[in-house]
């Protein structure tokens, strides 16, 4: 959950996909990160979404 909030405060920040996957080696939890952050964006922009964590 940590690395969620970790994610998703990056994210605000505008610090983008890099901050992101920095944390793991695993290509599938990179993968996975990338996903979520681009998940969050949308609902975002969609709806105004804001995850408090």
């Amino acid at each position: 959950m940590n690395g969620l909030r970790t994610l998703i405060a990056s994210n605000n920040r505008g610090r983008g996909q890099a901050a992101a996957i920095q944390q793991s080696s695993n290509p599938a939890i990179q993968q996975a990160k990338v996903r979520v952050r681009e998940a969050y964006a949308e609902l975002k922009t969609r709806y105004g979404v804001l995850l408090w964590l």
